[in-house]
């Protein structure tokens, strides 16, 4: 029992030592280039530009002039959203210290062309947005119920004179 336990134990070694070879010689190297494939790859997703909302630092980090433009705060999701959908880079300041905050948007000179097309997308959404602004309806419901009140006003005169030109 005792040399049978010893042969398993022998051929477990045996084994274990083809296994680390088998890793040494095969996989170790393709591992190797695995890695630095891998670690390759990723450097050069931290130097691709990638469009959408920025830092001013990573704007100007390719070298290019920058330009502004400022818009109101009240719509800047719809800003962002077509600015997103051009593929567009831009940075965003908020300025409080004017009575209704404005913001400023910049831009790399290069992406002119893009800015203006944005920009064209953008006011063309402001524009339909207030054609089709309706008011709000509270000041409808207000509106109806001073007409109410006016009707009745107006009967119960009506009535008033009635009775008292019998």
């Amino acid at each position: 029992m005792n040399e049978i336990q010893e042969e398993l134990a022998r051929k477990q070694v045996r084994a274990a030592e083809h296994v680390v070879k088998f890793f040494i010689n095969k996989a170790a190297p393709t591992m190797k280039d695995l890695i630095v494939g891998v670690i390759k790859w990723l450097g050069d997703q931290n130097n691709k530009i990638l469009p959408g909302k920025q830092s001013l630092k990573q704007l100007t980090k390719d070298g290019s002039r920058l330009a502004s433009l400022p818009l109101n705060s009240d719509n800047i999701k719809t800003f962002e959203s077509i600015a997103k959908k051009y593929g567009m880079r831009y940075s965003m300041e908020k300025d409080s210290s004017k009575d209704p905050p404005q913001h400023s948007v910049f831009f790399a000179t290069k992406d002119a062309d893009t800015m203006t097309a944005v920009f064209k997308k953008y006011l063309s959404n402001e524009i339909k947005r207030e054609k089709s602004k309706k008011p709000p309806f509270k000041k409808v419901l207000n509106e109806a119920k001073e007409k109410v009140k006016n009707q009745i006003r107006d009967q119960n005169k009506n009535r008033t004179q009635e009775i008292g030109g019998r």
